[in-house]
């Protein structure tokens, strides 16, 4: 049970973060959902952005994504990039623990 000790001792604090953060962690969880190889890339950022209606937040989303260190940019040669048709980022490893 060591796993969830810290959120057992500070469940309500994550709970108000949650709250306030909601878009966020809606968001997270979808761009979660879409992953391949750990990478998402900024055309599937904004699909999701569109299905939850919030297209305005896409740029303020991949800023907060990296900022909380769920995802950074792709070390990639130019050729991915332009195959892929936008920035590739890598979802942190650490998101898929029991994986």
């Amino acid at each position: 049970m060591a796993i969830i000790e810290p959120f057992e001792q500070h469940c309500i604090q994550y709970e108000n973060r949650f709250e306030k953060n909601r878009f966020a962690y809606q968001s997270e969880l979808a761009a979660i959902k879409e992953f391949i190889n750990y990478k998402i890339n900024t055309i599937k950022i904004k699909k999701i952005c569109r299905e939850l209606d919030s297209e305005d937040r896409i740029d303020s989303l991949i800023a907060e994504l990296r900022g909380s260190e769920v995802m950074s940019p792709k070390v990639s040669s130019l050729t991915e990039v332009i195959r892929e048709g936008s920035p590739i980022y890598e979802l942190s490893p650490s998101l898929f623990a029991n994986r």
